[in-house]
């Protein structure tokens, strides 16, 4: 499950939050993918894979352990995440 909480600024800058859970072969999938990766090249993929996004703070929980979900806490905020025109988004 994923929740997204973006708010759009005047001159088109996109900031917010995304939180990610992942449950089950969710989180096995994401436990193979990404068990011997450091926090920060996951954060370097996931710029990658954005363009122009700035990953502000990122939180990670139960990682390694395989009872829990996994918790993927995002902050970001994206230049240009909209055209402006005078006063129109």
């Amino acid at each position: 499950m994923t929740k997204l909480n973006a708010k759009l600024d005047h001159e088109g800058l996109l900031y917010g939050v995304m939180i990610a859970t992942y449950n089950g072969l969710n989180a096995l999938n994401y436990r193979n993918q990404f068990s011997s990766i450091k926090e920060d090249d996951i954060i370097s993929r996931i710029e990658s894979a954005n363009e122009d996004i700035e990953i502000e703070q990122f939180k990670l929980r139960n990682k390694e352990n395989t009872n829990k979900p996994i918790h993927e806490m995002i902050k970001f905020t994206k230049e240009n995440g909209a055209d402006t025109i005078e006063d129109k988004i």
